[in-house]
Order: C-alpha cells, then structure tokens, then sequence
C-alpha cells in the first residue's frame, strides 16, 4: 500500500499509483532508495510534492520503478536515484 504524508501530520493510505499521477503538478523531487524492501531488487519510491506532502510506495522491480518515473509528465523532475541524481528525460533517457 502507498501512504501519503501531509504536513500537518496526518497520514493517508492510498491504493496505487493512481494518487500521484492525479498529483504530478504537485511534485518537486523524487527519492528512490531500498529502504524497508525485503527484496533485493526492488525499492521505494518517495515522492517530495511543492507543499511538504510525500507520497510513498514500494516497487518490486527497479526497472518498472524507473520506467515510471519516465513518463511525460514526470519531465524535468529530479530525481535522488540510490544518491545518483539526474532530470527526468533530460540527463536520463527511457
């Protein structure tokens, strides 16, 4: 399950991914790291949205995480990549 986290404190559980493509004018950064995945190929998405929001899930599949974040709206995003950090399509391509 995905969990977003607002400023004020209170915390959400979304479904999927469904919230953050609703919310991708929102985003500022985001930050892939393998925190809290039990296996060793997959990681957790964090996403830094303009107001203090973050939204949070896990991925299985590194390269699915990765193929997401490439999508035409995510564009021009940065991105912390396992503390390598580039711009969505444009130091980066699919």
């Amino acid at each position: 399950m995905a969990t977003v986290s607002y400023p004020n404190g209170k915390v959400k559980t979304v479904r999927n991914l469904g919230w953050i493509l609703r919310h991708w004018k929102a985003v500022k950064s985001f930050t892939i790291t393998d925190e809290g995945n039990a296996r060793a190929w997959g990681c957790k998405l964090r996403a830094n949205l303009k107001d203090g929001t973050v939204y949070e899930t896990n991925f299985a599949d590194r390269d699915i995480c990765f193929k997401f974040l490439h999508r035409p709206s995510f564009h021009g995003i940065k991105v912390e990549w396992f503390n390598l950090e580039f711009r969505i399509g444009i130091d980066t391509q699919k």
